[in-house]
């Protein structure tokens, strides 16, 4: 908080491997930050590929988040995305959510499996589309249409190349732009 950051968004991490933790879960350690920095805004996490489990978890107490910020998903997973959102919806999630759309740059066989550790992947889907010659821009820009199309206004971006992300980004956003022109 000294060093001006206002937000936060606290994961429980990825327990993989032996590394102890300070506390057993994300939303302890949420409750202490809030006891020690009371006007931090602090974010949770959810996947929404774990449809009501998820929103569940996100509605109960002790999760103390003001936002949360959701695991990456694409187009190609519109039924997960869907059955998250009526959810959220028909439970009433009463605080705001940030969807992850990832910048595929390539469909390499090693890369998506390593990917696919950590969320699920549309692999077939990314191996159809980038065969057929389909630019890393236009997915991007089709998942983010995904969401927007269906009510989220939140969204970020992962895996940007940090050389070249102000232009990806630019061309990411006019494609957006002329999806929803469409829809």
């Amino acid at each position: 908080h000294t060093l001006g950051f206002t937000s936060l968004v606290v994961l429980g991490g990825d327990k993989s491997d032996d590394t102890p933790r300070c506390v057993e879960h994300a939303y302890e350690l949420r409750r202490l930050i809030r006891e020690n920095v009371p006007g931090m805004t602090l974010g949770g996490w959810a996947s929404p590929h774990g449809g009501r489990r998820q929103v569940e978890f996100i509605l109960h107490p002790e999760y103390s988040a003001d936002y949360y910020m959701a695991q990456i998903v694409s187009h190609y997973q519109a039924s997960a995305i869907d059955e998250f959102l009526n959810e959220a919806a028909r439970l009433s999630v009463k605080i705001p959510g940030i969807f992850g759309v990832f910048y595929y740059r390539s469909a390499s066989t090693n890369t998506l499996d390593m990917l696919s550790r950590f969320f699920p992947l549309p692999i077939a889907d990314l191996k159809r589309d980038f065969e057929a010659k389909v630019a890393p821009e236009e997915i991007c820009a089709r998942s983010i249409h995904a969401l927007l199309k269906r009510g989220v206004k939140n969204v970020y971006i992962s895996n940007l190349p940090m050389a070249t992300a102000t232009e990806r980004l630019a061309r990411i956003e006019k494609r957006v732009k002329e999806l929803l022109v469409v829809s």
